[in-house]
């Protein structure tokens, strides 16, 4: 059951949610992933969603995972090796600059200094020297690589701040919110005007809760700190809230107009695409009528943008799908005409059933003579 510790005020016409983790770090929160689940599951997700939301991470994207957050520095360089050794998905290197090699701008020389790979005798990720070697040629490099390896094996067992964060935002955005900023999330503004509204927000802020509860009793550095907020209808809100659904909807037509020019000049979008890209529209639709407080009349001029891009998908459909019957009425056409005609038959004579032979009668010379 969802954390009943407070419900929105129904004067209330949302919430503004944000969040936070500790001081900032990467990993500043580490959690179990299934606490994380347990969560979401308390909240009103099923299993198989929460799965998703928060999925197992192997070994391979453990390592994908440490690369991506590596550090950039200019006499070292990180990079995954073109053909690593068996035993493991993928093995990273770290290179130091060896500028004594050629000298001046001929290029500089790289050489190995640690390595980050899938050990299978103890299970986990570890750092190594370069292969052949017994020890680390490179202390920085060896501190790096042993930090990649931590991260690697923490990820594979928990989530961390970029997983916490991706798994929020997919529910905030199947929830219907809108971001703050255009450009950039990290405060989010979750309607309540309907019953189901409501239900999201305060599912939403429970969820916050709920995680939250599962770093009270770390250090502030490593906590998840949430921010909720009522929101009331006060001219300050409404005027500030309003540029950011503008924004918002904005953002929304111009990435289905860019789909629409790139079918249109490129020509190999999926049929199952275009028709999803078709139907976006129309939720996106649904979706400023929710937000008719603060777009206004915009929400008739955002729908006959989005109702002109539905109209150009849908004509492509169609487009193509006339297109694929001539060409198989073609297909049919050519068929026939390269078909060998077969010779016609020779007529035959029916079929006549042999006769039986006579019976043979024998006659006798005494039947011949006989008056």
């Amino acid at each position: 059951m969802a954390n009943e510790e407070s419900t929105l005020d129904p004067k209330a016409i949302g919430i503004e949610a944000s969040w936070g983790f500790g001081y900032g770090d990467a990993q500043a929160v580490i959690l179990r992933r299934q606490d994380v689940r347990q969560v979401l599951i308390d909240n009103g997700v099923d299993w198989d969603r929460a799965t998703e939301l928060v999925p197992e991470f192997g070994s391979d994207d453990a390592l994908k995972r440490a690369l991506r957050y590596s550090p950039k520095k200019k006499h070292l360089t990180i990079k995954e090796f073109a053909r690593p050794n068996k035993g493991t998905p993928r093995a990273i290197g770290i290179y130091v600059r060896n500028a004594g090699v050629t000298g001046g701008e001929a290029g500089d020389g790289w050489d190995c200094a640690a390595r980050v790979r899938w050990d299978a005798a103890s299970s986990s990720i570890v750092c190594l020297p370069p292969e052949g070697e017994t020890k680390f040629p490179h202390l920085e490099a060896q501190q790096i690589g042993l930090h990649m390896a931590d991260m690697s094996n923490n990820t594979m067992l928990n989530v961390m701040n970029v997983d916490l964060s991706m798994a929020l935002t997919d529910v905030g955005y199947r929830m219907g919110w809108i971001s703050r900023r255009r450009n950039s999330g990290g405060v989010y503004f979750l309607p309540a005007d309907t019953d189901e509204e409501r239900a999201n927000a305060e599912r939403f802020a429970s969820i916050l809760r709920g995680l939250a509860g599962l770093t009270d009793h770390k250090q502030r550095s490593h906590q998840f700190i949430p921010q909720v907020h009522e929101l009331f209808p006060s001219p300050m809100t409404m005027s500030s809230w309003q540029g950011s659904a503008e924004d918002a909807f904005a953002a929304e037509v111009e990435k289905l107009q860019k789909d629409l020019e790139s079918m249109s000049t490129g020509g190999t979008m999926r049929e199952s695409t275009k028709m999803a890209r078709a139907a976006q529209a129309d939720e996106i639709i649904a979706k400023a009528e929710r937000y008719r407080q603060f777009l206004g009349d915009n929400v008739e001029k955002i729908a006959g943008q989005l109702q002109t891009i539905q109209a150009a998908f849908a004509k492509s459909i169609a487009r193509t799908a006339d297109e694929a019957a001539a060409a198989l009425a073609g297909v049919e056409e050519v068929a026939a005409a390269t078909r060998p005609v077969k010779a016609p038959k020779r007529p035959t004579a029916p079929k006549v059933a042999p006769r039986r032979p006579a019976r043979r009668v024998v006659v006798t010379d005494d039947d011949l003579f006989t008056a």
